[in-house]
């Protein structure tokens, strides 16, 4: 629980896991989460079997700073299948719809974006019951992200529904995650202004994950917008990161689009797209890269 927020001091589900105050460094932190993964995916199994339903929720959210990285897809799938049935058990609606859309960024993750829908169309079930307009904003999020993956043009509607929801919210990060999602969907006019806020936001607070998704999502409208030489830039730094999988990956295949935009060989990012996708247990994303 000290590592999950020393690495992510801002995500606000971390409030649920208590405060202890064994790790202050995010770079130490992160590195013993990777270290020990083993041995907590095992303590999770052993707490669910054993009936300590309230820690098994608790590692499941501790997990997802790690598990949202990549590389661990499956165990993210379990762990927090464990902690929904541990959730639900306890008769804790906030527990429940949180654990819910971790669970559906999991299925998502796997490639299962159909399940993943399904799930957090549950979660958002749970946070009637739970009267969280927070937790309602993260359901929210999740499922217009699964949307936006399928093509499914119901994906805009949800992702501004979010926003208008989050800006109700006094969570600013909330809000910044919510201007990086709708940009997603919209045109380069009106998709970098919302990018430049939530870039800004994130930088301040030293958020380097989501500094690197708005980054990436940048380029790409800057590519949409005519202005390679700029996308270049912004993709550069995001695949020369270390951890981030999926958006290294996602910013590989947006300098494919670069080249192809610029008349040059778009097939060596390509290799390296599907090396990334599938080392780090993307299969959907890696399909993508194939040629």
């Amino acid at each position: 629980m000290s590592a999950a927020r020393a690495v992510s001091p801002g995500r606000i589900w971390n409030r649920l896991l208590g405060d202890p105050r064994l790790f202050t460094d995010r770079a130490t932190a992160l590195s013993w989460l990777e270290e020990e993964h083993p041995n907590l995916y095992a303590t999770v199994g052993e707490a669910h079997r054993a009936g300590v339903l309230g820690r098994t929720a608790q590692l499941a959210i501790a997990l997802w700073v790690l598990h949202e990285r990549g590389g661990y897809g499956q165990d993210m799938v379990e762990v927090n299948r464990a902690g929904v049935a541990g959730a639900e058990a306890l008769r804790a609606p906030l527990l429940t719809s949180v654990l819910r859309t971790q669970l559906g960024f999991a299925h998502r993750q796997r490639g299962g974006h159909e399940t993943g829908a399904d799930v957090l169309r549950a979660a958002l079930d749970a946070t009637r019951e739970a009267g969280s307009p927070e937790a309602e904003a993260t359901a929210l999020e999740g499922l217009g992200l699964v949307l936006l993956d399928e093509g499914d043009p119901r994906a805009a509607a949800v992702l501004r529904e979010n926003l208008a929801l989050a800006s109700g919210i006094a969570d600013e990060r909330g809000l910044a995650l919510a201007r990086m999602h709708l940009a997603k969907v919209l045109e380069p006019d009106e998709a970098l202004p919302l990018l430049d806020l939530a870039h800004a936001y994130f930088t301040a607070r030293e958020e380097a994950g989501n500094v690197l998704k708005t980054d990436l999502w940048r380029g790409r409208k800057l590519t949409a917008a005519g202005r390679p030489a700029e996308a270049r830039e912004l993709l550069d730094r995001v695949v020369s990161a270390t951890g981030h999988h999926r958006e290294r990956g996602e910013a590989r295949l947006a300098l494919a689009d670069v080249a192809l935009a610029s008349g040059a060989d778009p097939a060596p990012d390509l290799r390296e797209v599907e090396r990334i996708f599938s080392r780090f247990g993307f299969p959907r994303e890696a399909a993508t890269a194939r040629w």
